[in-house]
């Protein structure tokens, strides 16, 4: 689960953030997490890994939590406004990416966001409204 407010350990390095709950790391975890730092358009903090993940700027850290979810390679992945702190143009390319690789990983994702905009990458729409959750089929 990724909570775009929570989830960052202020005190701790990029490296502690990007690895979080991983039970080993060696040199294919090191390989996998230069891999997506490179994905996702990071590729500036990959000699910087033990510096406090505090120099990094919030749509940094938006994407070291989506990338430690990916690591994590749980089946069911929840994102809570993970993409709240990005730019437009960089959202749109995370949520691509992010697509592309649940999709390869056969992975469940499951959006939470007040961003309309998002909808058009939804293939389910599943909206709370009168204490109810309904099923809005989408277009495309």
């Amino acid at each position: 689960t990724i909570n775009s407010n929570q989830d960052i350990f202020e005190s701790k390095s990029i490296l502690f953030n990007l690895t979080f709950g991983m039970e080993k790391i060696n040199e294919t975890t090191i390989k996998r997490i230069n891999d997506y730092l490179e994905l996702f358009g990071l590729e500036n903090i990959i000699e910087n890994l033990n510096e406090n993940v505090m120099s990094l700027s919030q749509g940094m850290m938006a994407r070291i939590r989506i990338i430690r979810l990916i690591l994590l390679d749980k089946q069911i992945w929840i994102l809570d406004e993970a993409t709240a702190n990005l730019d437009k143009e960089m959202e749109d390319i995370v949520i691509k990416k992010l697509k592309d690789i649940a999709k390869n990983k056969c992975k469940t994702v499951f959006f939470v966001s007040h961003t309309p905009s998002l909808q058009k990458y939804a293939d389910k729409l599943y909206e709370i409204k009168d204490k109810k959750i309904i099923l809005t089929e989408l277009t495309k």
